[in-house]
């Protein structure tokens, strides 16, 4: 069961209410409890804090024996003889509260004001259980001393409506205001002191000088200072109602304003798309006209492509025809592997009959002849390659491109050894009049001779080169 600690206690004694630090331990306390009479016990250990609790064999247990022992030892320290006749005093801070709303505006305001430290000559004590304090102002010695009504409630009342009966019967004057004590915060005062610190004048210390020991019940002043503060919330509320209606005023300016803004922007918008219009109809109309002219230009290309093609098949089957005709001829007569020249009637060995190209053959017959006597006896020489391929040798009858073979100078051309045959390319162009050009050798047509390669042309080419 729930045992609260009781700081004071009356005394059987003399009936006095007396402190924890003034009795005996135990039961030689000979103390009662002040709410149901009971025997107290005098708890004065070493380790925690020293107060009276209910003896173990008491029945009844009190939950405001610990305010009532506060409050009947305040009405002791109060009224006794021996107070001081001025006391440093701080007074709670009068807070005021009030809520205004207009529609969808709603303000609220606080007005805090702060008591300044006095002096407190306590004269009177009333039948009721209260306490008439008269204040002088520390700072300002030169006014008038003002009073206050300090009210000591019953333990556990602390309902608004209490206080509202309260102060009709404590606080008979208007001008008077009325303090009302809380018990809680002096007893944790008291069970917070430090050890050799008196609990009673502990007590009077933490009510005068803790502002949280006291609040207000009735202040003199607090009715001015909540019509003030209703006066400055409804002009703030006015206020706000003004600004809105500004503000709703230039927002509906503002729509104004780019509404036609926007309409302006529109028709400048309309003005420019009608002339981008225009200009792509333009544009449309050039660029018809201008395709139109490319179509009748790649027509006539066109129409002149197929007439080169044309004469270039005609030209093509002329040459044909002529290279036929000319193949026809060649079948039937040939022409000299000496100079190149067609022959006007058949030879046995292609010859015409210019003395020129009688007597070369005739030399080269004679190297022929002289290598075949000597070939066992000597090696081969560049003269004797280039009279064999002359000797042996045949034009083709389709130009052949010879210029990335391998070759090797003579005196009259150049010895050029190809993939399938051994040719001779004369350094000198063809002769005037000559029909075959089958050779592209050094960046121009040559006259070439040649013949099949084989091992013994390639020993020759190898020793020689």
């Amino acid at each position: 069961m729930f045992d609260a600690k009781i700081p004071f206690a009356i005394r059987k004694s003399d009936g006095k209410i007396v402190s924890i630090d003034d009795v005996n331990r135990g039961l030689a306390c000979d103390c009662q409890c002040p709410v149901c009479h009971a025997d107290l016990v005098a708890r004065k250990g070493d380790e925690k804090v020293h107060h009276f609790g209910h003896h173990r064999r008491s029945d009844d247990v009190c939950a405001y024996a610990a305010e009532t022992s506060v409050r009947l030892m305040l009405l002791e320290a109060l009224t006794a003889t021996n107070l001081p006749s001025s006391i440093p005093f701080k007074a709670p801070p009068l807070v005021v509260r009030e809520s205004l709303s207009d529609r969808d505006i709603r303000e609220t305001g606080v007005i805090t004001r702060e008591s300044k430290v006095v002096n407190v000559f306590v004269h009177q004590q009333s039948c009721h259980p209260q306490i008439l304090l008269t204040l002088q102002a520390s700072d300002h010695p030169e006014r008038e001393p003002a009073c206050l009504c300090l009210y000591l409630p019953p333990a556990g009342s602390v309902s608004d409506s209490d206080r509202i009966d309260e102060l009709a019967v404590i606080n008979p004057w208007p001008n008077r205001g009325v303090l009302r004590v809380h018990y809680g915060v002096l007893i944790a005062a008291i069970w917070d002191r430090e050890k050799g610190v008196s609990a009673t004048e502990l007590i009077l210390e933490a009510l005068f000088e803790d502002r949280y020991g006291l609040d207000w019940i009735y202040h003199p002043a607090e009715s001015g200072i909540r019509a003030k503060l209703v006066e400055e919330l409804k002009a703030k509320i006015a206020t706000q109602i003004e600004a809105r209606r500004l503000r709703e005023q230039q927002q509906r300016e503002t729509r104004e304003r780019q509404e036609r803004e926007m309409k302006a922007a529109q028709a400048r918008f309309e003005a420019v798309r009608a002339k981008r219009l225009e200009a792509q109809r333009a544009r449309a109309e050039a660029w018809r006209i201008k395709n139109q002219a490319a179509i009748k230009q790649q027509q006539e290309e066109e129409r002149q492509r197929r007439e080169a093609v044309e004469r270039a098949r005609r030209q093509q089957q002329e040459q044909e025809a002529e290279n036929e005709r000319q193949r026809r001829y060649l079948e039937r007569f040939g022409y000299c592997h000496i100079c190149g020249s067609l022959l006007e009637m058949a030879s046995s060995v292609q010859l015409c009959d210019n003395r020129s190209c009688i007597e070369q053959w005739e030399e080269n017959e004679d190297r022929k002849e002289a290598r075949q006597r000597g070939a066992q006896c000597h090696g081969w020489t560049v003269g004797d390659l280039e009279a064999e391929i002359l000797a042996g040798g045949f034009q083709c009858e389709q130009p052949v491109d010879l210029h990335i073979a391998p070759v090797m100078r003579t005196s009259g051309g150049w010895i050029v050894l190809a993939s399938d045959s051994l040719w001779f390319i004369s350094e000198s162009g063809p002769q005037q009049g000559a029909a075959v050009k089958n050779v592209i050798y050094a960046g121009g047509w040559r006259v070439g001779f040649c013949v099949p390669r084989n091992p013994e042309l390639d020993r020759a080419f190898s020793e020689v080169s």
